[in-house]
């Protein structure tokens, strides 16, 4: 399964899930499920494109920069979709979160290259890691703790996938989908007690399949690009902006707001 594959899985589930979100009262349960594939895949190919690209600096720069703008650029079709006006700031769309994550992949890239004591880099790579999370919790980007932690894991890896066969892949991602399962509830009940943690998992529990599927997915990664183009390079850059706006305006037509 190829970069170009698991691209066109990623767009099209996230148009699926908000479709469902927007535009269907009585039967979310499929669609959001196959939603769930999108973040995870999301996350996995930053990771992805940041192994490749990390001994480039000028493609790191534009990586980050291009994050950015679209992040900008997306909070505002973002706000009006899901709370039908300009400014919301209980949550901030996902692209903050995928921001973040690879803030802290490029930092403690550096932080590793300039200090060779592990004693010392090590504790910082992880300062580095909480403090981030705790950026993306504090201003509710989506999937926040969990997703920036997904993205290190992730990094962490592509960087040895190499060595493993199928079952050992398979075995590794589901520990890794348990672990940012665990994280992403807390987070949601905001690290409250055990029978907080235990009322969201009851109530997320129903997307299990979905995050599940997608984690096994990845499993069957190549790490080969498959097809390639500037046109699909940039579609993809800006789907998910675009298909706000689509859904937007589509929404207008047949519901008038």
């Amino acid at each position: 399964m190829s970069v170009f594959i698991l691209k066109l899985i990623a767009m099209s589930s996230m148009i699926v899930d908000h479709i469902a979100i927007g535009f269907v009262s009585d039967t979310q349960f499929l669609m959001r499920n196959i939603g769930r594939l999108a973040f995870i895949i999301y996350a996995f190919l930053i990771a992805e494109s940041y192994y490749h690209i990390r001994k480039e600096k000028h493609k790191v720069i534009y990586h980050v920069l291009k994050l950015i703008i679209l992040a900008i650029a997306t909070e505002i079709p973002y706000n009006l979709f899901e709370y039908n006006r300009w400014k919301a700031l209980s949550t901030q769309n996902v692209i903050f979160t995928l921001l973040l994550g690879l803030c802290v992949l490029i930092a403690s890239d550096y932080v590793l290259k300039r200090i060779n004591c592990r004693a010392v880099s090590y504790p910082i790579c992880i300062a580095i890691l909480v403090a981030a999370s705790s950026a993306a919790f504090k201003i509710r980007c989506d999937y926040d703790f969990g997703g920036v932690f997904l993205i290190v894991v992730f990094y962490l890896y592509l960087k040895n996938a190499d060595r493993f066969n199928l079952y050992q892949r398979v075995l590794i991602l589901l520990l890794i989908e348990s672990l940012f399962s665990f994280l992403y509830i807390w987070s949601c009940a905001h690290f409250g007690s055990w029978p907080i943690i235990v009322s969201w998992w009851r109530s997320l529990k129903m997307y299990v399949s979905g995050v599940t599927a997608a984690f096994l997915l990845l499993a069957f990664y190549n790490r080969k690009l498959g097809y390639h183009s500037k046109w699909f390079s940039w579609l993809y850059s800006i789907f998910y902006p675009l298909q706000f706006v689509v859904l937007l305006v589509a929404r207008y037509f047949i519901r008038g707001f």
